[in-house]
């Protein structure tokens, strides 16, 4: 009967995970000057679209950021060396993520996110702790959600206008994610 909660629980944390990721909403920018307290760049009646991008690419870092401290408490739980060997890997692709869209955000003129969890990456990391104490198995579902999640997001974002420059770094990183999933789930589909 635990698992049947446990089951629930988990399922519901992975609802409002989906329902927070959403893809950032467009503001206002018609009002006065104001910063942003994403970025540094100045909101004007000039270019709506000037934050767009550093939107879309602070709303990818901060997911990668949590991905990397999901992955972390993943790892804690995976015995079988060839496995963990690869989710370490995939681990360090969310890093080098991290990395290259600080850099992508900074060309642009952002102050990239700091490498902090935020609301979902509690509950991502949550999920991912209680899933992976019930072992191996356990602990690589919650990582193909995560990594659902992750995959949802990169599609959206390659949906926005942005710089060329961005696409393709966007476009790079989503190949990694479906990688990622593609694996995790040929695990499970054994």
């Amino acid at each position: 009967m635990l698992t049947g909660r446990s089951s629930l629980f988990e399922e519901g944390i992975i609802m409002t995970i989906k329902k927070t990721a959403k893809t950032p909403t467009k503001k206002n920018h018609k009002t006065s000057p104001k910063k942003n307290t994403h970025h540094s760049v100045q909101e004007t009646n000039e270019d709506p679209k000037n934050d767009e991008p550093i939107d879309v690419l602070s709303e990818l870092m901060q997911l990668d950021i949590d991905a990397v401290e999901a992955y972390e408490q993943a790892l804690k739980h995976i015995e079988t060396p060839r496995i963990h060997k690869q989710i370490k890997a995939f681990k360090q692709d969310h890093q080098q993520h991290i990395e290259d869209l600080s850099i992508m955000i900074q060309s642009l003129g952002g102050n990239p996110p700091e490498c902090t969890k935020d609301f979902k990456g509690f509950f991502i990391k949550g999920m991912t702790t209680l899933r992976s104490l019930m072992g191996e198995e356990a602990a690589l579902k919650a990582m193909r959600s995560n990594e659902e999640l992750t995959n949802k997001t990169y599609q959206e974002a390659l949906q926005h206008k942005l710089p060329r420059s961005a696409q393709l770094l966007i476009k790079k990183n989503y190949k990694d994610e479906q990688r990622h999933l593609a694996y995790i789930t040929s695990l499970l589909d054994v």
